[in-house]
């Protein structure tokens, strides 16, 4: 996760544990927390208030980390402006809590923005809960000139009222977000439109790997509706909001490239009328085995 990585020793996990090469910063804007930004936010006993105050300290490219202990009205009204801007690269923000059963802290504007806008390369953001505003998304990644290789992995997105907002994560048309990844999040009902949607692009990126992410989102899960050339689409879990063509995955007509495998869609119990998997473009992705309600199903392209 954070810097130089090694496997946990547990057969029954996949996941990384690290240890940091730059420095550790701390922030706290929780109800126990600063009022103030004057403190060093070195330890976690003398944390900064604000993320934007945490992230200033941050070297770009120095492989520093931001622990985020607390985040609650104390912090988000006290933030300069929404969103909170990751400018730096390869700086990694990551939440204290990291158990399976929930995500903390929560990190969502108090307007209408979004929480995090990643303008830094190689970020990485982990073990939050994060919302949006009501007609934008948690967190924005990507820029015409191409923001790389952002990481977001273990998140909450809408999973209870505290992270509610229009979408999960999102990139622009116009924009491209090379080698992005997102792995292992759980997106609820309270997003209520899309989980992932793609405008732009996120040249060989991947929505799902090694792990897959788990979608109750209110629309389609993933929306790759610009003309995006991803990596693939893989092993994700949809609890579809309805029986609707293409709610777990959509694919645009001019989307390309795209390995698409692995990926479980349901609707209630009985069999769905409508698949949930769409591809608009017809022949230019490449869909392996997917499942519709225990059955392997080829997209509809219609």
């Amino acid at each position: 996760m954070i810097g130089q990585i090694q496997r946990l020793d547990n057969s029954q996990s996949n996941k990384w544990i690290a240890k940091p090469k730059g420095r550790l910063f701390f922030v706290d804007g929780g109800s126990s927390g600063p009022t103030h930004n004057n403190n060093d936010g070195l330890t976690p006993n003398t944390p900064k208030q604000t993320l934007t105050a945490a992230l200033a300290l941050a070297t770009s490219g120095a492989d520093d980390v931001v622990y985020v202990l607390n985040y609650g009205s104390n912090g988000r009204n006290a933030e300069p402006a929404w969103p909170v801007t990751v400018s730096k690269d390869l700086v990694h923000l990551i939440g204290v809590q990291s158990m399976e059963n929930s995500k903390w802290p929560v990190v969502k504007p108090d307007d209408d923005n979004h929480a995090l806008d990643i303008t830094g390369h190689r970020v990485e953001v982990a073990t939050l809960e994060v919302g949006g505003g009501a007609t934008k998304a948690a967190i924005h990644v990507g820029s015409a000139g191409g923001i790389w290789a952002a990481y977001l992995h273990d998140l909450w997105f809408g999973v209870t009222g505290d992270s509610a907002g229009q979408d999960g994560v999102y990139v622009a048309a116009g924009e491209d977000a090379p080698y992005l990844m997102v792995e292992d999040c759980q997106f609820g009902s309270y997003v209520t439109r899309y989980g992932v949607l793609v405008d732009g692009n996120a040249t060989r990126g991947m929505i799902g790997y090694k792990q897959g992410n788990f979608f109750k989102s209110a629309n389609i899960a993933i929306n790759i509706a610009g003309a995006a050339g991803l990596t693939g689409i893989l092993n994700n879990v949809f609890g579809l909001p309805s029986d609707t063509a293409g709610y777990a995955i959509t694919m645009s007509a001019t989307s390309s490239g795209t390995v698409i495998d692995g990926n479980r869609a349901a609707y209630q119990i009985a069999a769905m009328t409508n698949n949930p998997f769409r591809d608009l473009s017809v022949t230019a992705n490449h869909w392996v085995v997917n499942y519709q309600q225990g059955l392997t199903v080829a997209p509809v392209t219609i």
